[in-house]
């Protein structure tokens, strides 16, 4: 099973608010729902949602590593 983390950070000043968290910790250090989380995170990966609107965070995935 594959082990998927991110890193997440303010896009305003650029600093850390969680260092390889699950998509869960993620999800609730930024008051998001997981499928939220999810959702910004994908739009974010694949270049989409610059319609204008700001963010609040840079979702950076960190590499795949294998469960134990």
């Amino acid at each position: 099973m594959i082990d998927v983390r991110y890193s997440v950070y303010s896009a305003k000043n650029d600093l850390p608010l969680i260092i390889h968290g699950t998509i869960p910790q993620c999800a609730k250090a930024l008051g998001l729902t997981i499928a939220s989380f999810q959702s910004q995170a994908s739009k974010q990966r694949h270049g989409r949602g610059k319609d204008g609107s700001k963010r609040k965070w840079r979702i950076i995935r960190d590499e795949e590593t294998e469960a134990q």
